[in-house]
């Protein structure tokens, strides 16, 4: 029955996600979750809690680097390199202001 009405209203679906760019398939998010799978098969590896919760948050500044279309390496030396002003205004380091901070220095 489902795929009956699916097929019959396919237009008007199609029509629903269009002005907002959705897309219709889950590819990207399906290779989003890639990483997080292979963070989960490699955390039993290591040798304890913390250093799970590190490579959890390291994985997270990459792969929001790499989808905001910033080099995670570059980035992550930023960070190191501005540890002072990274503790003064920490929102304005965030991987999707890093353009605007690159720019102004």
């Amino acid at each position: 029955m489902h795929h009956k009405v699916l097929c019959t209203h396919r237009f008007y679906l199609k029509n629903f996600v269009f002005p907002i760019l959705a897309q219709i398939d889950n590819n990207y998010m399906e290779a989003m979750l890639k990483l997080i799978v292979r963070n989960r098969k490699n955390a039993g590896f290591f040798k304890s809690a913390s250093g799970a919760a590190i490579t959890d948050v390291l994985t997270s500044i990459i792969a929001t680097c790499m989808q905001n279309g910033i080099n995670p390496f570059d980035y992550l030396n930023a960070i190191q390199r501005n540890q002072q002003a990274v503790k003064e205004n920490p929102l304005s380091w965030l991987p999707l202001n890093f353009s605007d901070i690159v720019s102004i220095n």
